[in-house]
């Protein structure tokens, strides 16, 4: 398997012939972020057509004040925030917010934590834990940051 970033190959890996099924984990490659696509050839120089994907770089953190605010602090080398996600630990979304232009191009957003949860369900307690997840758009999809507790 042959895999390339921008058109250059980065790595060949040899898989084991003895199988029809083959799966391997590129994690281990610890590749940059950008864009990638792999092929599998033999011996003989053919190749198959390739796989596309793309790696995205994302950073987030978070700070809760003592008055209930919370900031997100969101950057990207390669991807587009689009919005933010609160949600306990079954996974169920508690909050979200859609990021404005503006907060995408500054890179935070602040907001009152209570006030956000209330505004959609105003009649239950907050969940605890709670977690932040930040949405990413890249050019292949989105994905989202490992998520952070912010409050407990």
């Amino acid at each position: 398997m042959e895999i390339y970033k921008n058109n250059t190959l980065v790595q060949t890996i040899t898989l084991d012939t003895d199988s029809d099924i083959h799966a391997h984990n590129l994690t281990d490659l610890n590749l940059d972020y950008g864009f990638y696509k792999a092929c599998l050839c033999d011996s003989k120089g053919n190749r198959s057509g390739f796989t596309y994907w793309e790696i995205l770089e994302t950073n987030v953190s978070s700070v809760l004040d003592n008055h209930d605010i919370l900031s997100v602090y969101y950057s990207s080398a390669n991807a587009k925030p689009t919005r933010l996600v609160l949600c306990s630990s079954n996974g169920k979304n508690a909050a979200s917010l859609e990021l404005t232009e503006a907060e995408i191009l500054s890179g935070s957003v602040s907001f009152n934590l209570y006030d956000l949860y209330k505004k959609r369900v105003p009649d239950k307690a907050m969940p605890t834990p709670l977690y932040l997840k930040v949405y990413f758009k890249g050019e292949y999809g989105i994905v989202t940051n490992s998520p952070l507790v912010v409050f407990h």
